[in-house]
């Protein structure tokens, strides 16, 4: 297996102090240059969230270089006792610190839930690294309260979608 892979297609690093389970899986046709970071939201892993839904399998089909990882204290990632570690400042350093170690300049980011709201921080604390943010909101539950997702571009403004 190549140098920090775990398992087949899932790698390991230590940015910033905490150790990252990560997949990064290049596009099937061809690549677009257009690299996508996918956050999972609270309480789930890369896994659940990306891959079993097949987000992975149509974006890399789309020509996008795929790069999910587990949060931190969740899925195969580093736990920690301390609650001031889940700072989302700190979640969204550990983004940031992946981009780093896969020498990323920019790329676009798509956060669901919790993830979305670490791709916010992101945004805030490194938002020259991203083009594009999806922050998608799922209904909580709720009966009648839509689910939303707010795009953001860089370049353009602001729109978001609520069914």
């Amino acid at each position: 297996m190549p140098a920090g892979e775990t398992e087949p297609g899932m790698f390991e690093f230590t940015g910033h102090g905490v150790r990252l389970a990560f997949i990064d899986e290049h596009p099937a046709p061809g690549d677009r240059g257009e690299p996508i970071l996918l956050i999972h939201g609270f309480a789930s892993t890369h896994a659940v969230s990306w891959v079993f839904p097949q987000w992975v399998k149509t974006l890399t089909g789309a020509g996008r270089r795929v790069i999910a990882f587990d949060n931190r204290g969740h899925g195969r990632s580093e736990k920690f006792y301390d609650p001031a570690a889940y700072a989302l400042p700190e979640m969204a350093e550990d983004a940031r610190a992946l981009l780093d170690h896969l020498h990323i300049e920019v790329a676009d980011v798509m956060g669901y839930s919790m993830g979305a709201r670490i791709a916010a921080f992101l945004q805030y604390g490194a938002g020259d690294r991203c083009d594009v943010w999806f922050l998608v909101r799922a209904n909580q539950g709720a009966p009648r309260t839509p689910s939303c997702c707010t795009v953001w571009r860089r370049e353009s403004s602001t729109s978001t979608c609520c069914i």
